[in-house]
């Protein structure tokens, strides 16, 4: 099957999808407040954060510090958004919160 054409690039993103344990239950509690300039989104199972610069990263940070190797994580990868989600993958790597 061809692909489609298109009259320039199109822009196409990496979402680094991870289990919501990676991040603490207090810091789950700020990322359900609409008012928190990292979240791009919620669903039922978990939410979908923007990835700061990273000169940006103490200002967002003091409101969520449990994401501060999970942004690594992603920016490592070359990931603009971070999707948590309770049925997402477990990462060795990540420390895990129990709530």
């Amino acid at each position: 099957m061809d692909k489609p054409k298109y009259s320039k690039a199109l822009e196409i993103i990496k979402i680094l999808v991870i289990s919501t344990c990676h991040i603490s239950k207090q810091d789950s509690g700020v990322l359900t407040q609409q008012s928190n300039p990292l979240l791009a989104d919620s669903f039922y199972y978990g939410w979908y954060v923007f990835i700061p610069d990273e000169d940006e990263d103490e200002e967002h940070l003091e409101l969520v510090p449990s994401l501060r190797p999970v942004f690594e994580l992603a920016r490592k990868n070359d990931c603009k958004y971070i999707r948590l989600d309770q049925d997402g993958d477990e990462v060795e790597e990540l420390p895990r919160y129990d709530w």
